[in-house]
């Protein structure tokens, strides 16, 4: 018998399975994305790392911790991504996201960093085997770091949270216009920076010690490596506290430099965001509103590296684009709000934009290739375990993951064996 229809309510939706933004192996072959459920007694959500290829659908990390972020190595045979353990560690920072790396087929993975505030964000470099995170640091501990040979910022930042959670003192004192992000603090004088990391050695080291307030409040992506791996860009707070007026600009930092930091866009005002390499290397996309205001749009911005000009692409376009990256030809692809809806747009120098796909809600990533895909949420459904083989009933594919290179899109085979090919876009990317 028939379950009689009725209407959706807040249980129906915190009940739906979310998929996050695919990440593609250079040869496109592959697939990763995040799965989120959501425990509403706990009030908290989860994620599964699964694996989108020619087997179908399969769930590379275990459901009894967090795993979210993806990111796949340039030769797409290593997986990193940060694993959040459960509460109930023994010291502050215990129960925060640190980088963890494995094997594309599968297996145990190997937890590389030991951060007190945690990792978000990973990043592959070129070479394969170093990876940039964003990382906090206090401070109190960058004004005072303990000696090189006994951690520097890192452990003097551990010994300050160590500190303070034998103090009573729970108030949050602050006179900075900056104190508070949706539902956390940001009064304890924690500061993103970006770190290196060694996945061989383990080894961590600070790229920006000096740098300004990394941006983080946009969620990731808000830094971005040149194709050769000798830089990286970032978007960074500029404005001095109390921060009465925010002043978000682009910097850039070499890799195997001392640390120094340029300012790439000294004279662009108000909020800058989402910087993105050229394949050539020679420019960086950004976005940028103009007043320091939430409610302005965005315009994409196309920067000269070597003389700092810039150009604004998008000026006569009543769009707020959301996401962008570059194809190798250099064109432009991204998301953007069209209609009520999440569409995939494509901007060639000289022309206008053009929505590319616009039915459904779409979320872009861009692969190791400077390709980028976007996914579809379609159906619920949940991934096979990779604990058993044995197939559950009625299972159906969490979304429709595309690519907007020009290929057709693989199908998905369900848990119950069938299979459900996503179909092209009607514009025929």
């Amino acid at each position: 018998m028939t379950e009689p229809e009725r209407p959706l309510d807040a249980a129906d939706l915190w009940a739906l399975r979310r998929v996050g933004a695919p990440v593609a192996t250079r040869d496109g072959r592959v697939v990763l994305t995040t799965v989120k459920t959501y425990d509403v007694q706990a009030d908290r959500g989860h994620d599964v790392i699964v694996r989108v290829g020619e087997e179908g659908v399969v769930a590379l990390t275990a459901d009894d911790v967090s795993s979210s972020s993806p990111t796949v190595s340039p030769d797409g045979r290593r997986l990193a991504f940060v694993r959040t353990p459960r509460a109930g560690g023994e010291r502050p920072g215990a129960t925060s996201g640190q980088l963890h790396v494995m094997s594309l087929e599968g297996g145990e993975a190997r937890c590389v960093t030991d951060l007190p505030l945690g990792v978000s964000d990973p990043r592959f470099l070129p070479d394969g085997r170093r990876v940039v995170v964003v990382a906090g640091v206090l401070e109190e501990a960058i004004d005072k770091p303990a000696p090189a040979d006994k951690g520097g910022v890192v452990e003097a930042t551990r010994a300050l949270l160590e500190a303070r959670a034998k103090s009573r003192v729970r108030a949050h004192v602050t006179e900075s216009r900056v104190y508070r992000f949706w539902d956390h603090w940001l009064t304890d004088g924690a500061v993103p920076h970006l770190f290196l990391v060694d996945l061989d050695s383990g080894s961590v080291r600070d790229l920006t010690p000096t740098a300004p307030l990394v941006r983080s409040d946009g969620g990731s992506g808000q830094y971005d490596v040149s194709a050769d791996g000798r830089h990286v860009v970032f978007a960074a707070n500029r404005s001095a506290p109390p921060h009465r007026e925010t002043r978000w600009s682009i910097f850039e930092v070499a890799v195997d430099g001392d640390g120094e930091v340029r300012e790439l866009t000294p004279d662009v005002p108000a909020d800058a965001s989402l910087p993105r390499y050229s394949p050539d290397g020679r420019s960086v996309l950004f976005g940028q509103r103009r007043d320091d205001y939430y409610g302005d749009r965005i315009r994409l911005r196309l920067l000269d590296r070597a003389t700092l000009a810039t150009e604004v692409l998008t000026e006569d376009w009543d769009r707020s684009p959301t996401e962008w990256c570059f194809r190798d030809d250099g064109s432009i692809v991204g998301c953007v709000e069209e209609e009520a809806r999440g569409a995939v747009f494509e901007l060639r120098r000289g022309e206008a934009p053009r929505i590319l796909c616009r039915e459904g809600t779409h979320t872009a990533s861009s692969s190791p290739d400077r390709g980028c895909s976007c996914s579809t949420p379609r159906c619920r459904g949940r991934p096979r375990s990779p604990r058993s083989s044995t197939a559950r009933r009625g299972c159906s594919p969490t979304s429709t993951i595309r690519s907007c290179r020009g290929a057709r899109s693989r199908p998905w085979r369900t848990c119950d064996s069938r299979v459900r090919t996503a179909t092209r876009c009607r514009c025929g990317c």
